[in-house]
C-alpha cells in the first residue's frame, strides 16, 4: 500500500448505526482492523484503550474496526470482559475496507490524516505506548493543513 492514497469512503457499523471514514475527515484517525480472536490483536487492545485516553477526540480517534464475523454482540462481550471502556465498537461485516488495503493479517493498523490519506501503515502488533509511535502521532495530529 502506497502513502498518501485516499481511503474510500466504506460503510461500516459503529455500535448499531451506520458509519464511514468521511465523518471523520478533520481528524488524524488510527485504523486498526482487528479481530477477538486474534491473539496478536487481544493483546495490543489495552495499549489502544491507553492511547485513546492520550489524546483529544477532537483531533484524534482511534476506529478499531472488528472483522468478528458474530457482529455487534462478539465484541460488546469482548469489550465487557477485557474492560475496554475508551474505544468505540466498530465493526465491518463485508470486508470492502480490509480488501481494498490489501490486509495480509491481524492485526494491521493504518495512520490516516486529517485529509483522509494514508500516511503510515503497521502490520501486525504493537505496544502502542513507545515515543518513536507517539511522535508519528503527534507530528501527524499538528499538521492543520
Amino acid at each position: 500500500m502506497q502513502k498518501n492514497v485516499d481511503v474510500p469512503d466504506s460503510i461500516f457499523m459503529n455500535q448499531s448505526r451506520l458509519d464511514k471514514i468521511s465523518n471523520y475527515r478533520g481528524k488524524v484517525v488510527l485504523l486498526n482492523l482487528w479481530a477477538t480472536w486474534c491473539l496478536p490483536c487481544v493483546q495490543e487492545m489495552p495499549a489502544l484503550e491507553k492511547l485513546a485516553s492520550q489524546y483529544s477526540e477532537a483531533d484524534f480517534r482511534i476506529i478499531a474496526l472488528s472483522q468478528d464475523k458474530g457482529g455487534l454482540s462478539v465484541i460488546q462481550n469482548f469489550y465487557k470482559v477485557n474492560k475496554i471502556n475508551k474505544l468505540g465498537i466498530y465493526y465491518e461485516q463485508d470486508s470492502k475496507l480490509s480488501n481494498f488495503l490489501s490486509v495480509r493479517g491481524l492485526p494491521s493498523s493504518y495512520l490516516i490524516s486529517r485529509k483522509g490519506q494514508i500516511v503510515a501503515r503497521l502490520e501486525g502488533s504493537s505496544s502502542w505506548d513507545t515515543e518513536n509511535i507517539k511522535k508519528v502521532i503527534s507530528n501527524e495530529i499538528e499538521k492543520k493543513y
